[in-house]
């Protein structure tokens, strides 16, 4: 999800878009912890991966077995 979009997380379309059924205060606590664990970065409210290759990884592998697919260079 953070590798397609970077803001919006927890928004109705986001959730809709990525078969997400937990609540927004849920993915929203979930997000803060992976900041805190230091693999998220956070800028007024916009998640990013702090390091490119997790986020290339993400994008590689994770993805497809969601049906996504992105060039590793994709930025949101």
């Amino acid at each position: 999800m953070l590798a397609v979009r970077g803001t919006g997380l927890t928004t109705a379309a986001v959730r809709r878009d990525f078969a997400l059924t937990a609540a927004s205060g849920s993915l929203s606590k979930t997000a803060q912890t992976l900041v805190a664990q230091g693999l998220l970065t956070t800028d007024g409210g916009a998640y990013r991966y702090d390091d490119p290759f997790m986020r290339g990884w993400v994008i590689l592998n994770a993805l497809p077995d969601i049906g996504r697919t992105l060039p590793v260079v994709h930025t949101p």
